[in-house]
């Protein structure tokens, strides 16, 4: 039986999951971290941290999504793990520097309860850009790098947003394939207020707060829409977030991050009892109740299980938004060819002379392209029903208690995988190659 002590912790209502893992005797897995996570049969949080040991700083900050993936950096999560490592003595002072995925993080327990972080430097900076969001329809907002993607969304109005609806559509948004984005619906309030509601990735619904993103909000307030700081943005859970910075040459920097970080509960949990099947929705698994050495392979067939459903899903996710891209480049074809038809008539009628090899010619194109593009989503939609053909196989091989037979299915999985990635490559290349 393996036990772990933890700690529930909020930062402006983003709830996380703590836990001291500086001897590194935490099983990383991500189907583990989902079942710690789930609503109904796990702890329930927004987020699973790791405290850990570092060479280079007082402790490295490991952040997981509910889903089970790793992301660089959470902004309440940072100023939660702050005061978690002050809890525990991973630090002596209220001073700290800590390591995460984006990069050192700086940090300052400012009082009691209050928490403030130093926020990595925005970035990848696109102000006023338009992506396409729920039904088609173009939304403009702006995009920046704090630490993690985010889409700034201004609205008149954000108590009455369909944050599920709208936000799901842009975090898949083609322009920002092929990792997607946090969207942050924002009203602003000048000269210094924002509401904020997050649709956040990772979470894949709203969540009850969002550092980054209200850094991100702040940044792009000051720069881009006319806002000053220190900016305070107000989360969906009620807390309000403060934002300080510099501000020079129609550029900010050296943001910081300071709001309230609360102690919810501490327990201790039996990461074996939990339901390990949280989050498997491609496969019917049944689960018999046995003894011994066939629990463990039940188990770890359970994973394997995951892992494959989890590769299925990214590639679908691709082949979903490389359609998108195709009908893009489609409508944009059509629109050129229109474009050129007209030009051809307006020569015509100089001439007098009708000469059809451009339209011919534009037709063959087309043709062409979507022939191509055709034959390549067929093979890899084949492709596909191998994948998960195989690993059925291969689930029930190892049920039977047959590793050479497992190996063998798990080496013709890396082929079919590596041949669907050759696939999108080709599918990819098309497209762009048409754009």
């Amino acid at each position: 039986m393996k036990k772990i002590r933890f700690t529930k912790m909020h930062g402006a209502g983003n709830d996380f999951v703590l836990v001291d893992d500086r001897d590194g005797s935490f099983p990383e897995r991500g189907s583990l971290i989902a079942a710690l996570a789930a609503d109904h049969t796990g702890i329930s949080c927004e987020g699973v941290i790791l405290l850990r040991r570092s060479e280079r700083a007082d402790f490295r900050m490991t952040f997981y999504n509910p889903d089970g993936t790793e992301a660089e950096l959470c902004g309440n999560g940072a100023r939660c793990a702050a005061a978690f490592a002050k809890r525990v003595g991973a630090v002596k002072s209220g001073s700290m520097t800590f390591e995460t995925g984006a990069g050192l993080v700086d940090a300052e327990i400012v009082d009691e309860g209050l928490v403030k972080v130093w926020m990595p430097e925005p970035r990848n900076r696109q102000y006023g850009m338009t992506a396409p969001g729920a039904g088609g329809v173009s939304v403009a907002g702006d995009y920046l790098v704090v630490g993690v993607p985010h889409f700034i969304v201004p609205v008149g109005n954000v108590a009455k947003v369909d944050v599920a609806t709208e936000g799901r559509a842009l975090r898949l948004s083609s322009a920002f394939a092929p990792n997607g984005t946090n969207v942050d619906f924002v009203q602003f309030i000048p000269p210094n207020k924002a509401i904020l509601r997050t649709y956040e990735r990772g979470v894949e619904a709203e969540s009850g707060a969002c550092g980054t993103g209200a850094v991100s909000t702040a940044v792009a307030g000051v720069e881009a829409h006319g806002m000053s700081l220190p900016m305070h943005v107000r989360s969906s859970q009620g807390y309000d977030l403060v934002i300080e910075g510099d501000y020079r040459q129609s550029q900010g920097t050296g943001f910081t991050l300071t709001g309230p970080v609360r102690l919810v509960f501490e327990g201790e949990i039996d990461l074996d009892l939990l339901d390990a099947r949280n989050g498997f929705d491609l496969f019917d698994i049944a689960v018999t109740h046995v003894r011994g050495d066939h629990v463990h392979r039940q188990r770890q067939v359970m994973l394997d299980v995951q892992r494959c459903a989890d590769r299925a899903f990214n590639l679908r996710r691709h082949v979903c938004l490389l359609s998108l891209q195709a009908v893009s480049v489609g409508n944009r074809a059509c629109v050129l060819r229109n474009v050129l038809g007209r030009e051809a008539r307006v020569q015509r009628g100089f001439s007098g002379q009708h000469d059809g090899n451009a339209d011919d010619l534009i037709g063959i194109v087309l043709r062409g392209f979507l022939d191509r593009l055709g034959n390549l989503a067929e093979l890899l939609h084949a492709e596909l029903g191998r994948i998960v053909g195989d690993e059925r196989k291969r689930r029930t091989v190892l049920r039977a208690g047959c590793a050479d037979g497992g190996d063998r299915h798990r080496e013709q999985h890396r082929q079919r995988k590596k041949h669907g990635q050759e696939l999108l490559g080709m599918i990819s290349h098309e497209i762009h190659s048409f754009s």
